[in-house]
């Protein structure tokens, strides 16, 4: 039995050494693709809040895709200047933003209107602010 326990304390051993890579397909890998500290530590001083959105459609993976949802979301209005992050892999794009749920709609319908010709869409993952943190 001694050779079992050995078998299986180096099987769980070389698990635990294994490099854990993230799959994209979770909200969480979507997020952390994006995530800046530098522009949540703006975006919680100047009471501003952050949208984290996920790249939908055909293609979404490619780098013409990140760079047609970054120019779609340079252009709004609502966006911060210098705050838009892009994400080929997984396909998720963030920026900061004033205003309320009201205003982050319209932004986003905005975006998905400029983006409709291309085949992408984005969608609402998750926002952050300084007093709720992450929902």
């Amino acid at each position: 039995m001694r050779n079992g326990w050995t078998f299986v304390a180096a099987a769980l051993g070389s698990l635990a050494t294994s490099p854990v890579l993230a799959c994209g397909a979770c909200i969480e890998d979507r997020v952390a693709a994006v995530y800046d500290y530098q522009v949540e530590q703006q975006a919680g001083r100047d009471g501003l809040r952050i949208a984290y959105l996920g790249v939908l459609g055909r293609g979404a993976e490619s780098q013409a895709a990140t760079a047609a949802v970054a120019a779609a979301l340079r252009g709004m209005p609502a966006a911060l200047a210098g705050t838009v992050r892009t994400s080929a892999s997984p396909a998720a794009a963030s920026f900061a933003w004033r205003g309320d749920e009201s205003s982050l709609r319209n932004a986003i319908e905005s975006v998905n209107g400029r983006l409709m010709a291309s085949g992408l869409k984005v969608e609402l993952l998750r926002t952050w602010d300084a007093r709720r943190g992450l929902h």
